[in-house]
């Protein structure tokens, strides 16, 4: 397969695709500073609580949000709207999963930035970094998962139900 990546978040050498550098061990917060990584042009310093530049929106059908600096923007989930993809997001861009039932608008969310894309079939690879509640964040290399489409993505967090129950946005600046 011919991947690509412009930042060396996996390792896409001749023994296969690997994780090779360190994110934050949090969905929120390794796809943000992914994304800023790129925006930059490089790999930043990371430290927790540290806020980056430029700050990163999750862009939905009616609605944007900053999720660099809305605390607690999960809460804004109710009556989201599905973004209109045209395709799967490129290097520097992710996508969030943000439930918008009413019987849980609770911390009920993934996110993942896209580290490299297959030049031949599309596919992406997509960070898939996930915390254990109650514990502070750390570093840890970068696991992620291949994809070929965007609800892909929630289905294979949450099941054949998640679709139904998320609003799929896309994260970017």
């Amino acid at each position: 397969m011919a991947w690509k990546n412009q930042l060396d978040f996996v390792s896409l050498g001749s023994r296969g695709i690997r994780g090779s550098k360190k994110v934050p061990k949090s969905c929120i917060e390794s796809a943000e500073y992914i994304i800023q990584c790129y925006a930059n042009g490089k790999l930043l310093d990371w430290k927790a609580g540290d806020s980056r530049e430029p700050h990163v929106y999750a862009h939905f059908g009616n609605k944007s949000i900053n999720i660099s600096d809305t605390a607690n923007f999960h809460l804004s989930a109710s009556g989201l709207k599905d973004y209109a993809f045209t395709g799967l997001p490129v290097e520097g861009q992710g996508l969030i999963c943000l439930n918008k039932t009413k019987k849980d608008l609770g911390y009920n969310m993934h996110l993942g930035a896209v580290v490299a894309v297959n030049a031949e079939d599309g596919k992406v690879l997509i960070s898939n970094m996930m915390e254990q509640a109650h514990m502070a964040v750390s570093l840890t290399t970068i696991e992620y998962i291949e994809i070929s489409s965007v609800t892909e993505f929630i289905t294979l967090n949450f099941g054949d139900d998640g679709p139904a129950s998320y609003a799929l946005g896309l994260l970017d600046l």
